[in-house]
């Protein structure tokens, strides 16, 4: 074992014997402890890894290794490809790092890199300014309060639920029934407002309507949840599923069930799985499905103005 000296002042001595005394450890140990936790930056091994072949669900993994890492969890998260840089420097990661992991995966299942990382230290901030710093950098990502707690490493996902909900009055952030952009969960998620020039995005909740007898197209009605006018999509069998397809993250016993009931009754109004909440859809969302971008707030209003 390596030895090194460390002078004390005699004026030191009491305070010296007294954190031996409470602590119960070697005074070695203790002030490895200290420099560790003044030391900025740590080694570490970063891994991320697809979910599956196809999937843009990713997860990391963080090993701190070596002498400013010894002693650290391994920590897992959960992530979507599109977010992955923002989220790499979120925890860390120096830019140039995370491009470069992002870059390589694109070819690949999985990618391994050795790096320093920055410290973060949230402990200045409360978990409301920590939560609404995350929901900034992964803009525009939605989060459940579930996925918020773990990428946080908060205690209690109720932690979550009261930052969240707090934001969600401010003029920032919402808070809305909708997909989790971490665990493709539809569920309680929540935002940045995202904005289209100087207005925020619109959200509509859907109804999918089946084809009458003689039709072969069903009926996409979108109503803006602000004002009450709607838009409509038509929409061919196979279009129709890949709309719930992406709307309900992949479940496919869900999608299933929503195109029986809309065949059963004529008519089925979209809804959180869980909580049966309308799921609200943002205005760009519904571009890929076909409805009109000039029947669409905040479009159809600035062309009129």
């Amino acid at each position: 074992m390596a030895k090194k000296t460390l002078y004390v002042k005699d004026s030191d001595l009491p305070i010296w014997d007294l954190a031996q005394a409470e602590f119960g450890e070697s005074i070695s140990t203790l002030f490895a402890d200290f420099l560790r936790e003044r030391v900025k930056t740590m080694n570490a091994f970063v891994n991320v890894s697809r979910s599956g072949p196809s999937s843009q669900d990713l997860v990391v993994m963080f090993a701190p290794e070596g002498p400013t890492g010894s002693g650290g969890a391994v920590r897992t998260q959960y992530v979507r490809e599109p977010l992955l840089v923002n989220f790499l420097e979120l925890s860390g990661v120096k830019r140039g790092v995370a491009d470069k992991i992002a870059a390589e995966l694109r070819g690949t299942l999985s990618v391994s890199e050795r790096t320093t990382m920055h410290k973060i230290s949230d402990d200045s901030k409360t978990v409301p300014q920590r939560v609404a710093a995350f929901l900034k950098s992964t803009a525009p990502g939605a989060f459940c309060d579930e996925c918020i707690a773990a990428q946080l490493d908060l205690k209690r996902h109720q932690q979550a639920q009261q930052a969240t909900s707090g934001l969600a009055v401010s003029s920032e952030f919402t808070r809305r029934p909708g997909r989790c952009t971490s665990c493709q969960k539809t569920v309680l998620v929540t935002s940045m407002r995202t904005q289209v020039g100087n207005r925020s995005i619109d959200r509509y909740w859907l109804e999918l309507i089946a084809p009458t007898q003689g039709q072969h197209e069903y009926r996409c009605v979108a109503t803006n949840a602000d004002d009450g006018s709607t838009a409509e999509s038509h929409l061919n069998i196979r279009q129709a599923n890949e709309l719930l397809t992406n709307l309900y993250g992949g479940e496919q016993r869900i999608v299933g069930d929503l195109m029986f009931r809309a065949s059963m009754f004529g008519s089925v109004e979209l809804s959180t799985w869980r909580t049966r909440d309308r799921l609200m859809v943002d205005s760009p969302d519904l571009l890929q499905f076909g409805f009109n971008r000039d029947e669409l707030r905040p479009w159809r209003d600035g062309k009129r103005r």
